[in-house]
């Protein structure tokens, strides 16, 4: 009851202030692009703050956050992705897995794993927290796909998805019908006096990043006359493997080249075939420049692209993350990438067919990377404001 009573009072905080997705949480982390959430109260997110990683959990609806003990961080650094279910909570990142079996009390290394930029669990409830599911490419066992774990994030076997393009992001609605999204932009082609790229460069979940991990207008970096850039090399590819067996086998539904790359891909949570997957592409390398959201309920067999917004001088818009709530109500999260930018959240009410946007202007500065919706009324977002350097939580507020 006490917890209950606390969550409508932020609730009714957010309310007061008359914004879709206000602030609830400010200056979390410097380096932040996860958040789930078990209940409207307890969730965790995954990031770096004062140099390291960090993992961070609140029981409260973000009110307060309490920093998780890691026993062994094993170079588990750059956290990537964080996703919870009943008792059990997986991070990833670009040194390998970390898992908690007692929500977050303590986190360990996991074994079998990798390089993974996505985490999810596999079906409603992960079988109570068991089943999990990492996307990534794991060059040590030259595997560009993804890897299972059956106990809980403590160990995994890995899957190799047969895609050309970098694996991303994967949704998996139950235990054997699995999509994962791929994707490459054209690489830059750097001045030999030009200076090594930073880490969050090397790892970058988005091309929106330049050299110093900074958020960046992606066409306008290669008109400016000062850039280091000289050239771009390779294309836009977009690719989407689909296994109905629980990956024993793979059929490719998806391929383009030219125009973008893939980021998030997610299903219906009552129907595997009903899917939708967000991508991007910029100017001067992409045929089509611009946003878009494509949508299949054959499985992939058909993909309809159901939202488009091509880029402009005056525009340039980013999409990161799309998740269904229940099989009509269905959000994606990104950001108006102009000189000022701002957060961009999209909504659909008829499982992905029609779009609405809303911009929230009092966050000058900042890229929405992540949501997690734990009931249909009541979200959470991470967002990244270039401006400060920090990301903070946000929260959804029904109009």
């Amino acid at each position: 009851m006490a917890a209950t009573r606390v969550f409508a009072a932020l609730l009714l905080a957010a309310v007061a202030l008359a914004e879709n997705w206000p602030i609830v949480y400010e200056e979390l982390a410097t380096f932040d692009m996860s958040l789930s959430f078990i209940t409207p109260l307890v969730g965790f997110t995954a990031g770096n703050r004062d140099g390291g990683p960090v993992i961070l959990k609140t029981t409260d609806g973000c009110r307060t956050f309490r920093v998780c003990n890691v026993s062994n961080w094993q170079g588990a650094i750059l956290l990537t992705d964080v996703d919870a279910i009943a008792q059990s909570v997986v991070v990833t990142s670009f040194g390998g897995e970390l898992y908690s079996m007692n929500q977050g009390t303590t986190f360990h290394k996991a074994i079998g794993g990798g390089n993974s930029l996505c985490v999810r669990h596999i079906g409603k409830d992960g079988d109570a927290g068991r089943l999990f599911a990492v996307v990534g490419q794991f060059p040590l066992r030259e595997v560009n796909g993804m890897a299972t774990s059956v106990n809980h994030g403590r160990t995994y076997s890995l899957i190799d998805a047969h895609l050309n393009a970098p694996a991303r992001y994967g949704t998996f609605n139950n235990e054997n019908d699995w999509m994962i999204s791929a994707g490459r932009w054209p690489t830059m082609v750097e001045d030999a006096s030009s200076e090594p790229a930073s880490p969050m460069y090397e790892i970058r979940k988005s091309e929106i990043f330049d050299r110093d991990g900074k958020i960046t207008r992606v066409a306008a970096k290669y008109r400016q006359n000062n850039t280091k850039v000289a050239a771009r090399a390779g294309a836009y590819e977009a690719e989407v493997s689909a296994t109905t067996d629980a990956g024993r086998t793979w059929k490719n539904v998806f391929t383009h080249t030219g125009s973008f790359y893939l980021n998030s891909i997610d299903c219906s949570p009552t129907d595997s075939k009903h899917c939708c997957f967000v991508g991007e592409g910029f100017a001067p390398d992409s045929t089509e420049p611009g946003a878009r959201i494509h949508c299949t309920v054959d499985a992939g067999a058909t993909w309809t692209r159901n939202y488009f917004t091509p880029q402009s001088e005056a525009l340039e818009v980013t999409v990161h993350n799309i998740q269904f709530v229940n099989d009509q109500e269905v959000w994606v999260c990104g950001g108006v990438i102009t000189d000022k930018r701002l957060p961009l959240y999209l909504h659909s009410s008829d499982g992905g067919k029609t779009w609405s946007s809303h911009i929230q202007e009092d966050q000058e500065g900042a890229i929405a990377f992540r949501i997690d919706f734990p009931m249909v009324s009541i979200g959470y977002g991470i967002i990244m404001n270039d401006n400060t350097g920090v990301s903070s939580v946000t929260m959804y507020v029904p109009n």
